[in-house]
C-alpha cells in the first residue's frame, strides 16, 4: 500500500467503514489512518460499504460533531 501520499495529508480527517464493508475492510481503514497525522477513524459495527443509507442519521450526527470540533 502506498502510504506516501497519506503522510501528506496536513488537515483533519475522519474515516469510516462498516464492519463488513468489503470495498474499505476496517484493517485498511484503521492502515490508513494510522499514516495520516491526526486522523480519526470509527467502524460501524454490523455495517457494510453504504453507510449513507444503512445508518444515515448516525452518518450526520458523527459528522456534524466532527465538525463541530473542528
Amino acid at each position: 500500500m502506498p502510504w506516501r501520499r497519506q503522510t501528506s495529508v496536513a488537515c483533519p480527517v475522519l474515516l469510516n467503514a462498516g464492519e463488513q464493508d468489503m470495498f474499505v475492510p476496517p484493517t485498511l481503514l484503521t492502515q490508513s489512518a494510522a499514516h495520516i497525522h491526526g486522523a480519526e477513524s470509527v467502524i460501524v459495527d454490523g455495517a457494510g460499504h453504504d453507510l449513507l443509507r444503512s445508518h444515515p442519521d448516525w452518518l450526520a450526527q458523527t459528522v456534524l460533531d466532527w465538525l463541530q470540533r473542528h
